[in-house]
């Protein structure tokens, strides 16, 4: 039942749909309380293609919900041209230090470790920025 609902709701969040189906497909995900699913999937058929709307609907989410998918939600800001990384970035801006810095730090040694160094500048910024946000 579970992956019927989520596929239907990805075809309906896909970019190849109209506006008014993909808000559709929004408004119906805000009823799930996983959003596992909806973070960066890549599958045959919903990638790149469902990637913003599935943006939307994970900073839709409160701390409570998004705390456990703070590492994949750092990796999905990899690259800043990827579909839905910067409603991410802004979303994570918004999130307890207490609660991300476990995430981050690791985020940043693993941008290290790969050698990624687009990631490890968009980290270092991205903490900049929360640092100005939030006067620290």
């Amino acid at each position: 039942m579970k992956n019927k609902c989520i596929n239907e709701i990805l075809e309906m969040i896909s970019w190849d749909n109209s506006e008014d189906v993909q808000r559709c497909g929004i408004e119906r995900a805000k009823n799930l309380n996983d959003i596992s699913d909806f973070i960066q999937p890549i599958t045959p058929q919903y990638h790149k293609n469902v990637w913003g709307n599935c943006a939307i609907i994970v900073s839709a989410s409160d701390n409570k919900t998004i705390e456990p998918f703070l590492f994949e939600l750092l990796e999905w800001v990899q690259d800043t041209n990827w579909p839905g990384a910067m409603t991410i970035y802004n979303r994570l801006l918004s999130v307890p230090r207490e609660m991300l810095m476990i995430p981050y730090n690791k985020a940043l040694q693993e941008s290290r470790n790969t050698h990624d160094q687009l990631w490890e500048e968009i980290l270092i910024d991205f903490m900049k920025d929360y640092e100005n946000k939030h006067k620290i």
